[in-house]
């Protein structure tokens, strides 16, 4: 097994198995507390514990501070299309688009499409405030090209998001793929609002030389990108979180509030960072170890270096939270953020503190307890949770394992890994953007106009409430007109009533009149 490195402080571990017929990439963010170490290279021959030696030698880095590792499978939310916009010679010379990565922080706008002018970045690496936009050159905020290097990502987004950027775009310093590279947080993103993509070499160059050309049309660069995702009718949401991470916990309050208003129309999963101990293997999982349980299949770093805790109480915690989520899913988001401000401080007592937590809530625990010993495979008399194994546990393992988590907390929605800042609104909105049809609690978010939100009412619902209108009309047409009949009606009948009247009355005179001059024929 070769060992590279595309970045400082950022490993790459290529792993390939016959065994396994799989090809994994290994992604670890190390930050140690002292100086930068250099690792020198090695190689793993025995093919059937690359895997494991592959974790002694992480394990082995007692000084570093663990903050992600996986196979990187690189599933992306977004199917993003870089496009050149203007000028045509550009866009002729680069017909199929850009190559590029987004980056692991950020706002990713979900959905969206943006288009801006380009300008180099100055200095062109970035690791310093910029040279602000003049505003009779660029009549919008444009995208910023930097160049890859001396600095973290997050470095040089910053600087052009404090430039106005809408967009910043690094280019790599050498020729490969970018598809191999991921921007990784450096731990100082959360500021960071705007979204930052990584392109190759080759096209870096090109953009450069449109850009520097003593053509001012060829100067004229225009860009737009497209930020889309599969739509579904069905959505399913994963937390891939620790008990030892308070961001973990930090994501779950955030969150908590969209959950309300997607819980009918998303399925949710929390899953935890759980891994197997590297020198366990040899010896069959029959040895106790502080930081696992089930005789070292699944483990967690220590959270406190040399305090009390373990990675025991952490996988423990972890194997109860699941329990807590299968018996009581609306109730493991107040759980959670509970436990954040009662019980996370010291995992050392933590089941003493979670079982009071539990009968404040009035949750069963005796059906908690239940799930959590049930879990276990015992292979003696008695519960052994140091030796025997755990199903719970070896589910959380494999799917960790299985779908390349980088980092914790994280984020998967589809079976996508969610990219930009674990932030509540932005996993929201990414969440919105994957509906086929777009629900009404997500219009703000989205940004959807009134013309857009019509656009969600179906050619048949509009000919059937059409159809609806005409026939209500015709009715009361018909309704009008029986009034005017029957008015006409009353009107004819009260003339014809009128004349007759009218007839007999004169008849009636006249036959008086007759009968009153036979009666007196000398008054005629």
């Amino acid at each position: 097994m070769d060992f590279f490195f595309f970045y400082p402080n950022i490993h790459y571990f290529s792993l390939c198995d016959a065994y396994f017929h799989n090809c994994f990439r290994i992604s670890c963010l190390l930050t140690y507390n002292d100086n930068y170490k250099k690792i020198k290279k090695f190689k793993i021959s025995d093919k059937n514990k690359y895997f494991f030696e592959f974790l002694r030698y992480i394990f082995k880095m007692r000084r570093c501070h663990f903050l992600c590792f996986s196979s990187l499978l690189l599933l992306t939310l977004v199917n993003c299309n870089l496009k050149v916009y203007s000028p045509a010679s550009l866009s002729d010379e680069l017909p199929s688009g850009i190559k590029y990565s987004i980056a692991n922080f950020g706002h990713i706008p979900y959905g969206r499409t943006l288009i801006a002018p380009i300008k180099i970045a100055n200095p062109f690496v970035a690791c310093s405030p910029l040279e602000p936009i003049n505003p009779d050159e660029v009549k919008e905020s444009p995208f910023i090209l930097i160049k890859r290097g001396e600095c973290t990502f997050v470095t040089k987004v910053k600087y052009a998001q404090l430039i106005g950027a809408k967009m910043a775009i690094i280019v790599d310093d050498k020729p490969e793929q970018s598809e191999n590279i991921t921007m990784i947080d450096d731990g100082f993103s959360y500021s960071l609002r705007i979204p930052s993509i990584f392109i190759e070499k080759a096209d870096g160059d090109k953009l450069y030389e449109y850009l520097t050309s003593q053509n001012a049309q060829k100067r004229d660069v225009v860009l737009t990108i497209t930020f889309d995702s599969d739509k579904s009718d069905k959505i399913e949401i994963i937390f891939w979180l620790s008990t030892s991470n308070r961001n973990s916990f930090r994501l779950v309050r955030e969150f908590d509030k969209y959950y309300k208003e997607l819980k009918n129309d998303v399925r949710f999963s929390p899953h935890y960072a759980i891994w197997p101990c590297p020198d366990c293997f040899s010896t069959n999982y029959t040895q106790s170890m502080d930081n696992c349980v089930s005789g070292g299949r699944y483990c967690c770093p220590d959270p406190d270096g040399n305090g009390p805790a373990t990675g025991s109480h952490v996988v423990q915690e972890d194997l109860r939270q699941l329990c807590v989520f299968q018996n009581y899913p609306d109730l493991w988001w107040t759980y959670m953020k509970k436990f954040d401000t009662t019980c996370n401080m010291d995992l050392q007592v933590v089941e003493e503190c979670t079982s009071k937590l539990m009968t404040s809530m009035n949750l069963d625990t005796n059906k908690i307890n239940k799930c959590f010993e049930d879990s276990f495979v015992k292979t003696g008399a008695t519960l052994d949770i140091n030796l025997d194994d755990n199903t719970i546990l070896k589910n959380e393992r494999n799917l960790f394992l299985q779908n390349g988590i980088q980092f914790w907390p994280s984020v998967s929605i589809n079976n996508d890994s969610f990219k930009g800042n674990i932030e509540g609104e932005m996993i929201f909105e990414a969440v919105c953007s994957k509906f086929n049809k777009i629900p009404q609690y997500c219009y703000d978010v989205m940004g959807v106009t009134v013309n857009q939100k019509m656009e969600g009412i179906s050619i048949s619902k509009i000919v059937i409430l059409v159809i609806i209108s005409l026939i209500l009309f015709l009715l009361f047409l018909v309704f009008c007109y029986r009034i005017y009949l029957k008015r006409l009606f009353h009107r004819d009948m009260s003339t014809k009533v009128s004349e007759m009247v009218s007839q007999y009355i004169a008849f009636y005179e006249s036959r008086e009149k007759k009968n009153s001059s036979q009666l007196n024929p000398e008054s005629v």
